[in-house]
C-alpha cells in the first residue's frame, strides 16, 4: 500500500499543477465567473471526495430561508442522473434514476408540510440558474448543491462542509493528500480560501469519544481567523414508511445501504440505541437488483426484524420494496445557527 502510495505522487502533484493554475486563473477573473444580478447564490460543497453531509445540510438551510421569507430554489449537477444535457426541472411522477437520487431526495423534502421549492438538474449549472431566472421571478436565492470546485457560477457565499464524524474523514483531511493519491478534491489551502463558514460536520450527537479532540483542534487551526465556524450535529433520527408517515421501528434492525461513508450511518442509528444485527453494504448511488434485495428481505422476514435504509437508498427503490422497510431520516442542528443566519438571510 505505501509503495503504490509513493508511485502516486507524480499523478498527485500534476492534479495539484493543474487545480491550482485553474484557481489561480478565477481568482485573478482572467476565467471568469457568470453573476446572475438579483439572485443571491449560496454554496454548499466540500473538498474530498465523498460524503461530508453536504445533501442534509442543503436541506436544512433551504428550509430555514424559506421560514425566513425567501424564495428558494437549488441546483444540482444530478450526479447519475440520465439529465446529460440541458435543463431539468423535477416534478411529481419524476423518479430518482431519472434525476438522480440526491437530487430526488431535495425535492421530496422541499415540497412537503406547504414547502414549495424548485429543484433544478442541470449538468451545466449556469444554464440551471439561467432557467430559474427566466421562468421564476420571484426566487432571490439559489443554493448550489455541491458546488465547492463549480467555480463557472459567481458565489455570494461558500460554505465548507467538513467532515469530522470519523478518525479517517478527519485524517483524510489533515493529510491534504490530493486525488488520486488522497482524497481531497484541491488543497486545504486553496479551498479555504474561498470558504465563507466553515461547518465541521460531526454526523452524529456531540460526543467526546466520538470525535478527537485534538484532530478537531488541527482542523481549526487550519481554518484562517477571519472565517466563522460553525459545528453540526445530528440531534435526532425519526424513521418513516413508505407513505412518509412516522413510524416506530424495533431496536434490533437489518441494515442495508449504498453511499459514501456507511460507517457515519451506522454509528448514527447506535447512537440512537439501535442493534444492527446485519449490515449490507454497497457502493456509492449503487442501483441494488431485485435479487439481493429479495434476499435482504427473506432473512428480515425469517428473523422478524424490521429493515431500515437510508433515505437516499429508499427513494431508488421500486413501490413493492418500499412498502416492506422503512427509511431513516435525521434532523440536524447547530451550535451556533446565528453565524448562519448572518451570511444567509
Amino acid at each position: 500500500m505505501k509503495f503504490l502510495q509513493f508511485l502516486l505522487i507524480p499523478f498527485e502533484y500534476l492534479y495539484y499543477v493543474v487545480t491550482s493554475i485553474r484557481n489561480y486563473l478565477y481568482d485573478k477573473n482572467i476565467f471568469k465567473s457568470k453573476r446572475f444580478e438579483g439572485i443571491k447564490v449560496v454554496s454548499v460543497g466540500n473538498i474530498s471526495v465523498g460524503g461530508s453531509g453536504k445533501t442534509p445540510l442543503t436541506i436544512y438551510l433551504a428550509k430555514r430561508l424559506i421560514e425566513n421569507g425567501k424564495n428558494v430554489a437549488v441546483v444540482s449537477r444530478g450526479y447519475k442522473s440520465k439529465i446529460k444535457k440541458g435543463v431539468h426541472e423535477i416534478k411529481e411522477g419524476d423518479s430518482s434514476s431519472l434525476v438522480g437520487d440526491e437530487p430526488y431526495m431535495i425535492y421530496k423534502n422541499l415540497n412537503s408540510n406547504n414547502l414549495k421549492c424548485k429543484v433544478i438538474v442541470s449538468p451545466k449549472r449556469t444554464k440551471g440558474i439561467g432557467y430559474i431566472k427566466d421562468n421564476y421571478k420571484d426566487v432571490d436565492t439559489v443554493i448550489l448543491d455541491d458546488g465547492m470546485q463549480h467555480r463557472f457560477v459567481y458565489r455570494d457565499v461558500d460554505i465548507l462542509c467538513i467532515d469530522v464524524g470519523s478518525k479517517k474523514a478527519r485524517e483524510d483531511f489533515l493529510s491534504n493528500r490530493l486525488l488520486p493519491r488522497g482524497f481531497l478534491r484541491e488543497s486545504v489551502k486553496q479551498g479555504l480560501k474561498r470558504t465563507d463558514i466553515a461547518v465541521l460536520n460531526y454526523r452524529s450527537p456531540y460526543k467526546d469519544d466520538i470525535c478527537s479532540k485534538n484532530d478537531i483542534e488541527k482542523i481549526k487551526k487550519l481554518i484562517p481567523v477571519n472565517i466563522p465556524i460553525s459545528k453540526c450535529f445530528i440531534n435526532d433520527i425519526s424513521f418513516f414508511n413508505y407513505k412518509y408517515e412516522p413510524v416506530d421501528v424495533k431496536k434490533n434492525i437489518i441494515v442495508f445501504c449504498a453511499i459514501a461513508k456507511p460507517i457515519n450511518f451506522f454509528n448514527t442509528l447506535e447512537s440512537f440505541r439501535h442493534s444492527i444485527v446485519k449490515k449490507y453494504i454497497f457502493s456509492d448511488h449503487q442501483a441494488i437488483s431485485n435479487k439481493k434485495l429479495e434476499q435482504i428481505f427473506n432473512e428480515a422476514k425469517t428473523k422478524n426484524l424490521n429493515i431500515v435504509c437510508t433515505e437516499k437508498d429508499f427513494v431508488k427503490l421500486s413501490d413493492k420494496w418500499q412498502k416492506e422497510c422503512f427509511f431513516a431520516k435525521i434532523n440536524i442542528c447547530f451550535d451556533d445557527e446565528n453565524i448562519l443566519k448572518i451570511f444567509l438571510i
